[in-house]
């Protein structure tokens, strides 16, 4: 367990299956995300509310634990999902988060230690 920073959004209770069908479709496809009623606390208002999100699945077989950073850029390296390589999904999240002004360290570094594209 334990906490970030992220982006709650409300959706109309008229849109919320079709939203919801989406994102399981999205989030649950490759079985490394559960979907779970989390709390959450709005930054703009203070308020606490619940909301869905998506967690990754520690029981997965493919849930690696406790990966040195360079461990973990060698697995990213050589890695591809559904959606893509995952290379360019960390260089996808490490430049969003840094848009958003969120300091991550951790991405950052495991990030710069991917080797050059296609030299995984």
């Amino acid at each position: 367990g334990g906490a970030c920073r992220g982006w709650a959004w409300r959706v109309a209770a008229a849109d919320a299956a079709e939203v919801l069908a989406y994102l399981d479709q999205r989030e649950l496809a490759g079985g490394e995300y559960v979907r779970r009623v989390l709390p959450v606390t709005l930054l703009d208002s203070g308020a606490r509310r619940r909301a869905l999100g998506y967690v990754a699945d520690r029981a997965a077989p493919f849930y690696a634990r406790a990966l040195s950073p360079e461990d973990a850029a060698a697995r990213i390296a050589g890695a591809r999902g559904i959606f893509g390589e995952n290379r360019d999904y960390l260089h996808s999240t490490a430049a969003r988060l840094a848009a958003l002004g969120v300091r991550d360290a951790a991405v950052r570094r495991v990030a710069a230690l991917l080797p050059p594209d296609g030299k995984a």
